[in-house]
């Protein structure tokens, strides 16, 4: 998967178009992950994924 492909939504929403679940959800093809409850989680999530990268550059150089 091309990470362009991953795409995101706003909240959850039943067939009347009732809301049924808050937050920030990101999609992965058929794979829909609830990342955050609100914008301010979802960037420190990714500040953490931004470390992790830190991380994996830093202990295994050749995983990139």
């Amino acid at each position: 998967m091309h990470p362009k492909d991953i795409t995101f939504s706003v909240n959850d929403y039943d067939s009347d178009g009732d809301l049924t679940d808050e937050g920030i959800f990101l999609h992965f093809g058929k794979t829909r992950v609830h990342a955050a409850e609100s914008t301010e989680d979802f960037r420190t999530i990714v500040q953490h994924m931004e470390a992790m990268v830190r991380e994996i550059e830093e202990n295994y150089p050749h995983a990139g």
